[in-house]
């Protein structure tokens, strides 16, 4: 049994990377949460970062992996990052009857992706320098939003 596709990406994973793909997979999924708080950190990005996940069970199958997950996160020195909640510990926390168990992740961060992005994009772009007795030339960068998908580029005419 597998939570949320794991199982999946990792068997993708193992046609490429073989005995490699368990280590691989797990500092993926660290990696982006650190490079995002470095750089949230470093240009002051205002991106409304929230810490925490909570994943949860709705069946015993389900409370077997998550909590082989748990036991996996304390095996790779995670314990404080990690709560394991079951019964009417996690159904009290999200306010509903229907949950087995849940592994309530601090590490993790999620920020606003459209800020983060455009927080991006303004440090990244040469500072603007003052020009006494000069007006200021239009700027030739615009950014465009699919409304779609919600991504952004940086056009540069």
């Amino acid at each position: 049994m597998s939570l949320s596709g794991d199982g999946a990406k990792a068997r993708e994973f193992r046609r490429v990377m073989g005995d490699a793909t368990d280590e691989y997979d797990w500092a993926l999924r660290w990696r982006g949460h650190i490079s995002i708080q470095a750089r949230v950190a470093r240009f002051g990005i205002a991106c409304d970062r929230k810490h925490g996940h909570i994943q949860t069970a709705t069946k015993p199958t389900h409370v077997t992996a998550l909590h082989a997950l748990h036991d996996e996160a304390h095996a790779r020195s995670l314990a404080a990052d990690v709560e394991w909640l079951k019964g009417h510990a996690i159904q009290g926390m999200v306010e509903s009857p229907l949950y087995l168990a849940g592994l309530v992740n601090r590490r993790n961060t999620h920020p606003h992706p459209l800020n983060l992005v455009l927080g991006k994009a303004q440090a990244a772009s040469p500072p603007l320098r003052p020009r006494p007795n000069r007006r200021p030339a239009p700027s030739t960068r615009r950014i465009r939003r699919s409304m779609t998908t919600g991504s952004c580029s940086i056009i540069t005419d």
